[in-house]
């Protein structure tokens, strides 16, 4: 297997809940793609916090 062709991604349910919204309230849509990406993952699902403009998720 080779390892650069491998990407990793992740489902926003481990900084917020889209069923208990109560859980994980505090964390923002920035300060979840932003630990994302700090743990190396290269993409996500899309959850309830974040935009739905594709400008937006973008960082256009």
């Amino acid at each position: 297997m080779d390892k650069d062709k491998v990407k990793l991604a992740i489902a926003p349910i481990g900084w917020t809940n889209d069923d208990m919204p109560e859980l994980g309230k505090e964390n923002t849509f920035q300060q979840t793609i932003s630990e994302m990406a700090l743990a190396g993952f290269t993409g996500c699902e899309v959850g309830s916090k974040y935009p739905r403009d594709p400008k937006l998720l973008k960082g256009q």
